[in-house]
């Protein structure tokens, strides 16, 4: 299971068409898989899918800077310092996948929270102790998570 997630994540990654995401601030980066780009770099994304746990819309950041991951490492997911994201600490772990890192919450409450955040469609601000701030906004539209539920649902 775990290598079907990393294939089509890697297969994800190397498809982004940046073009497409000047237009929109959620794009398909996959049939399975959404993302906004932060207002702050145009290589970090918020990426927005079905979690393979319980079938319930998922966030996470993907960073395609290579700063934190070597090209071609496929690591094990590893817990990072909390973020701090619109001023509540969240426990984080995070795995590189071929130079790009994926981060996520660690926790049931840290999804949660985070996903409540981003549906709100307020600002959220992640502060990740490696850089600077990091900003998104923009809820999750509900034609794509009909799209994505389509797409799980697939015969």
């Amino acid at each position: 299971m775990k290598a079907i997630i990393l294939a089509t994540l890697l297969a994800a990654i190397t498809s982004i068409d940046l073009a497409e995401a000047q237009t929109a601030k959620w794009f398909p980066m996959s049939n399975d898989m959404y993302v906004m780009r932060t207002e702050d770099n145009d290589k970090i994304f918020l990426t927005a899918s079905l979690d393979a746990r319980d079938n319930k819309l998922s966030f996470r950041i993907l960073d395609l800077t290579g700063s934190a991951c070597e090209d071609g490492v496929i690591s094990e997911p590893e817990k990072l310092p909390p973020y701090k994201i619109n001023g509540k600490y969240v426990r984080i772990i995070s795995m590189c996948i071929n130079g790009s890192q994926l981060v996520a919450p660690e926790t049931p409450d840290g999804r949660r929270y985070i996903h409540d955040q981003i549906m709100s469609g307020n600002i959220i601000s992640i502060e990740t102790n490696m850089g600077p701030t990091l900003h998104f906004k923009g809820a999750f539209p509900p034609d794509l998570l009909k799209k994505l539920m389509e797409s799980k649902n697939a015969m």
